[in-house]
């Protein structure tokens, strides 16, 4: 362990040294030492006085013992307890720690650096254990059981957690630490969370060791805090550096006599002084057309839709005239520079719209994708949300090789929501409750399936949907059936309480269009109510806001690629909109990164490819049929078969002649069976005999075995796990089984149409009249395996037809439909009732 940076900086003189250390001695001589042991009542009733806390009686706890008992040239000591806000009914126990000056028989004189350590508002702290030396762990109960155990050192943080920062922000960090834990050097925590919640846990040191019983299970933490044990998951503490603008206005709201709502009325003036300079300096020099040209020409080689119906979106038609160049026309983002160079049509879309006629000037800015083809994922930061459970954020896009490597396939990331002082609105990854979602809501989730929901929660709250795996809530819909507003909400951020008209600064949102595409927004001097109607403009049936203020929002476009196999790239960057350089903790790939339009001026770009403090959105490259293109058809790419807008593409196919044609199905989005006859709502459909040349191929309908499966083929088989192709030896009995034979058999019987496997999983299919050793190359070229040809029909023998259909899963929805919009004082009160109503958003008369 380091002590606190901010040691060593000011340089103390010597002679004052001197006598500092002479003051301390006399102190320490006369008072005689702190006595060991338990601490009276009286130090319990000292604490709670200070800030209205009801102590657990005996919980309080020296951390030290012996000869660190002091700290200080007066000798305050360091301790913790259990409290629980007197005013706050129904409130749980956190853990809290201050220092306290007690005298040589151990009455109390004086407390101070009182700091909540644990701050759960939804979870109740009452399992303590205490070492003596430093050391100091807790278990928080919530209602499904105990989440996990923390261990704290009061030795302070490690100096690795701020590795490559400046001395100045080593300096902010202390001064932060200080405001949270009442400790320049702060405290260092470790959390060990369960697998599954256990009813009862008992915590005791051996030493530096921590002991952890449950009905779940015992382990141990060692003294460099490993565990080994199948029932936790260690998480470490991690850091992410703040901007200083945000940084300065956290610390400054954290100072009593400044607080929340005097920065509020400070931040109200800024931003009204500075939309009447964007205005005044727009009535002298008017419009600018280049301030565009960054969003309106993204694209250096833009490919063709291909097919996709409702890709790019409809044009939009713009508000104010005269329009723009390009206001309101999608333009593809699609460089292969800071974008990935995909094959089919581009993952994204960008264009600008102007709302306001008092601020031409303030465009907003818009880019669309299709959640088909682009996941939308969440994290929380290091430091926001702030989890009233008591979880922690990883504060980074997963990078650990292996399912979970999103860094890899990152193609994109913008900014989160709210903090939680600002309403607490709910945040659940991997079904781990952050903050609990709160009625009236506005909500996107992420299901067990990786598509995308949105809606409004309702109210009762109930249990977390089945499937769903994510969600993060920010105020009440901006958007809802295509209505700006719908719940008449007036706080929408950046008022000070009792101001009732809205700032005009940098807003972001979220929406979700009627043909099921999603769209990010963000523009300067925005109002939400303009927002709100930028994105009807732009066809949102549902959207939210997200977050606000310069330094807070943005969006980053990314390509992510191995070391070594960057494109290159001939002209300088724009330092100010462009990046590349190494994936932090992955040093086996590179990145490029750019800002979604050079006016923002979001913090420390390039933003999301590290760590950071507040939470945050991602979007990751889905695999796609697009890719592999063929090689042996004339154009190179493959076209949608019968796709439907909404939903992923099922199949699509390639060809030149009758003597090569391909396809490609998704297993996901497809349904195979095994007919009599030809159907006519078909995907494909293919006939087959089962013996040629004395070769026979079993075949398995509806469970029914028609012919006996073979030794030695690889077969299609349909069961409960889906569609695939296996080799020889998986070959078993499911719901279809339809064996073929191996190429080298295949061109015994010439067969006409081969299957095969690529490595996504997908399926491929080859026809034609020009061979099966033609058809079996094109697949090869397509990186197949487990290729094998059917049996053509005989004339006369035994004709079956294998159909593939389109039963396509759509990749985003709506949730909680039912719910419909309420008058101000029904959500107002539903808030109330839970305790998250704020005070600069009083009842509203309806």
């Amino acid at each position: 362990m380091k002590s606190s940076p901010i040691a060593g900086f000011v340089p103390v003189h010597g002679l004052a040294a001197l006598l500092v250390a002479i003051a301390s001695a006399l102190y320490a001589f006369a008072d005689g030492g702190v006595p060991p042991g338990s601490p009276p009542r009286a130090v319990e009733r000292l604490v709670a006085g200070e800030r209205r806390l009801s102590v657990d009686d005996g919980s309080l706890r020296w951390v030290w013992d012996g000869a660190r008992a002091r700290t200080g040239v007066t000798g305050w000591r360091p301790a913790v307890f259990l409290a629980a806000e007197r005013d706050v009914a129904g409130a749980g126990r956190d853990l809290y720690t201050a220092e306290i000056r007690v005298t040589a028989d151990g009455r109390p004189r004086a407390v101070r650096r009182l700091a909540n350590l644990s701050v759960t508002a939804d979870a109740d702290e009452d399992v303590l254990a205490v070492n003596g030396n430093g050391r100091v762990a807790f278990a928080a109960r919530l209602a499904q059981g105990y989440r996990g155990v923390t261990l704290i050192d009061f030795r302070g943080e490690p100096r690795e957690l701020t590795e490559g920062w400046s001395r100045w922000w080593r300096i902010a960090n202390a001064i932060t630490n200080y405001q949270k834990t009442g400790r320049f050097e702060g405290v260092y925590f470790r959390h060990f969370v369960f697998q599954q919640p256990p009813a009862k846990v008992s915590l005791a040191f051996r030493g530096a060791e921590l002991v952890v019983g449950s009905d779940a299970g015992a382990f141990t933490v060692a003294a460099d805090g490993r565990v080994a044990s199948p029932i936790v998951v260690a998480q470490e503490m991690v850091k992410g550096r703040p901007a200083l603008l945000a940084w300065t206005v956290d610390t400054l709201r954290a100072v009593p006599w400044i607080g929340p709502d005097r920065v509020a009325r400070l931040e109200k003036v800024w931003f009204d002084l500075n939309d009447w300079l964007a205005r005044a300096a727009y009535e002298i020099a008017g419009d600018d057309p280049l301030a565009y040209e960054d969003v309106v020409v993204t694209g250096t080689a833009a490919k063709p839709a291909q097919g996709l119906p409702g890709w790019p979106p409809a044009p939009i038609a713009p508000k104010l005239k005269p329009s723009l160049a390009g206001e309101g026309k999608w333009a593809p983002v699609d460089d292969g520079i800071f974008t990935p160079d995909v094959a089919g049509p581009p993952l994204f879309y960008s264009t600008f719209l102007r709302v306001d006629p008092e601020r031409r000037f303030a465009p907003v800015f818009i880019t669309a994708w299709d959640p088909s083809r682009v996941g939308l994922r969440m994290m929380a930061g290091v430091q926001e949300p702030q989890s009233t459970t008591g979880l922690h954020g990883a504060g980074e896009v997963p990078r650990k090789p292996g399912p979970r490597d999103d860094v890899s396939r990152l193609v994109g990331a913008f900014n989160g929501a709210f903090q939680a002082l600002h309403g607490e609105w709910g945040m659940v990854l991997d079904k781990m409750t952050f903050l609990p979602p709160l009625p009236y809501g506005a909500t996107v989730a992420v299901m067990d399936d990786g598509s995308v929901s949105m809606g409004t929660w309702p109210d009762p709250i109930g249990d977390l949907p089945d499937g769903m795996r994510d969600l993060r809530q920010n105020l009440n819909p901006l958007v809802e059936g295509g209505v700006v507003n719908a719940y008449k909400r007036k706080w929408w951020g950046g008022v000070a309480p009792g101001a009732d008209d809205q700032v005009f600064t940098q807003r972001t949102g979220l929406c979700l269009t009627k043909g099921g595409k999603l769209m990010f927004f963000w523009g300067e001097n925005q109002s939400p109510e303009r927002l709100g109607e930028a994105m009807v403009a732009a066809g949102c049936d549902y959207g939210m806001h997200l977050d606000m203020n310069s330094g807070h929002c943005g969006f980053e476009f990314y390509r992510v690629d191995r070391t070594g196999g960057q494109p290159a790239f001939a002209r300088p960057l724009n330092q100010y909109s462009e990046d590349e350089g190494g994936v932090p903790r992955r040093p086996d790939l590179v990145f490029r990164a750019r800002r979604m339009t050079s006016r923002m001026s979001h913090m420390r770009f390039p933003r999301y490819i590290g760590r950071d403090p507040r939470d945050f959105f991602y979007l990751v490259r889905n695999p796609s049929l697009f890719d592999r293109p063929p090689q042996d058809t004339s154009g190179g790419t493959w076209a949608p078969v019968e796709a439907r807008e909404g939903y992923p593409v099922a199949a699509v196919s390639a060809g030149n002649d009758q003597s090569l044609r391909l396809m490609k199905f998704d297993p996901s989005q497809i349904a195979v069976s095994v007919e009599d006859a030809k159907p006519q709502d078909a995907l494909a459909a293919v006939p087959f005999g089962t013996s040629a040349a004395g070769i026979s191929t079993g075949l398995v309908r509806n469970k029914e075995t028609l012919h006996e499966l073979q030794g030695g083929e690889p077969a299609l088989v349909v069961d409960g796990a889906g569609a695939r192709l296996v080799p020889a030896e998986e070959v078993h009995a499911g719901d279809v089984v339809v064996q073929g034979l191996s190429p080298a058999v295949s061109q015994i019987v010439a067969s006409r149409d081969v299957l095969g496997a690529d490595p996504d999983g997908d399926i491929l299919f080859a026809s034609g009249a020009g061979g099966s050793s033609l058809l079996v190359d094109s697949l090869e070229k397509l990186e197949a395996r487990t290729i094998f040809g059917l049996i053509p029909p005989a004339t006369g023998g035994d004709i079956h037809w294998l159909v593939v259909r389109a039963r396509p899963k759509a990749a985003w929805s709506r949730i909680f439909p039912e719910v419909k919009p309420v008058p101000p004082s029904v959500w107002h009160e539903a808030y109330r009732q839970r305790g998250n109503l704020l005070d600069h958003d009083p009842p509203e008369k309806d």
